[in-house]
This record gives C-alpha cells, structure tokens and sequence, in this order.
C-alpha cells in the first residue's frame, strides 16, 4: 500500500509542475502544387551536335590588332537547339497560372573558364598544334550569350513561351580574336553544355 501512494504522490506532483506552463501553440500548414502535363525535350538530333566553323585566315582575325574592329570570321555558321513536347502556355506554377521562364544556360564544356563573360567567347581547347588567341564566340541573333563556369552562373538568354509543343533555339557561332592581339593560325576546338531550365 505505500508504495501505491508514493506512485500516485509522485503524479500529483509532476501535474502541478505544468500547471503554469502557457497553452500549446498550433502551426497549419497547407500545401499548392500543379500537375503539367509534359515539359520541354531536348530533340535526340540536338542533343549531341559538331559544328564545323568556315576556316578563315589569320589576316581576318588579325584586323583587330591593328585597329578599333572586333575580329570576326568573314562568315558566320548557323544552328539551332530544338525542343519538343513543351507545354502550351507555359510550364504553370503551383497557382496554376502563373508560368516559369525558359531560360538558357551556356556552359564551356571544356571547364577552361573562370567565372563568366558576356562576349559569348568559349576558350579553344585544342591541345596540339593550337591556334593561339582565337576563340568560337556564341550568339543570339547579333548579341553575345553569357558564357559561364557553371550552370546557375549567368542567364544566356531567355525564350518565349512555346505556341506550340517544339520550339527551335536559333543561334550562330563565328571565330573571334579580341582587339590588341595577335590570332595564330592552327587547330579550333571548343565546347559548350547548352542547359535549358524552368526558373
């Protein structure tokens, strides 16, 4: 019997400690997402691509040395990064409506880079016979794509919602030589991850 009483003294007492403690709080959380029907693909044909730049001399590239001109190549190559399956009206947001961007993320596959530029420059990678001071120079129409180290570190360029489920990404490459140095003739190499996302 008094080891019946001292349980229930026991109790007694811990219910007295709490007794002055305030009320317990409550925290509702609800939750909202959507369910899109597909998101944008990279075609199979654009996933994997070489594109062979119109050779030039070193004379074309060299004009910037000696002057005020951005060197170029006298031509430039066009191609294009194709989409399928994309969601008319966008890829919705958890409201339902409100839709993300598309947006393109250019990469020197090459890991050549440190941080980013904005002249759309990917570093020649060519390990023999290399043509010094020479790079592929990435664009949209006449701008220049950011080219990054990684892929959240700079926008390249950011589409238009897709009218239809495919969607072409046009763009155009050239050579390049900056203003104040000598271009090299030899061997051009260069690689770019092109990454598309919903932000």
């Amino acid at each position: 019997m008094k080891k019946l009483l001292a349980t229930t003294v026991g109790l007694l007492v811990c219910g007295s400690a709490f007794a002055d403690l305030p009320p317990a709080q409550q925290a509702e959380v609800h939750f909202t997402s959507y369910v899109n029907s597909s998101s944008c693909k990279v075609v199979d044909s654009s996933k994997n691509q070489t594109i062979s730049l119109t050779p030039t001399v070193t004379s074309e590239l060299n004009k910037a040395a000696v002057g005020t001109q951005t060197a170029n190549t006298t031509s430039v190559t066009e191609f294009s990064i194709k989409l399928e399956n994309c969601p008319l009206g966008g890829f919705k947001k958890s409201n339902g409506t409100d839709v993300y961007d598309i947006e393109v993320y250019v990469v020197d596959g090459n890991n050549l880079l440190d941080g980013h530029n904005e002249n759309g420059l990917l570093i020649n990678s060519a390990t023999t016979n290399k043509a010094n001071n020479v790079f592929v120079q990435l664009l949209s129409g006449n701008t220049p794509l950011k080219i990054a180290s990684n892929t959240n570190e700079a926008v390249s360029l950011t589409l238009d919602q897709p009218t239809s489920e495919t969607l072409e990404i046009p763009l155009v490459a050239q050579l390049y030589s900056p203003s104040g140095v000598v271009a090299g003739a030899g061997i051009v190499n260069a690689t770019a991850l092109v990454n598309i996302a919903y932000n």
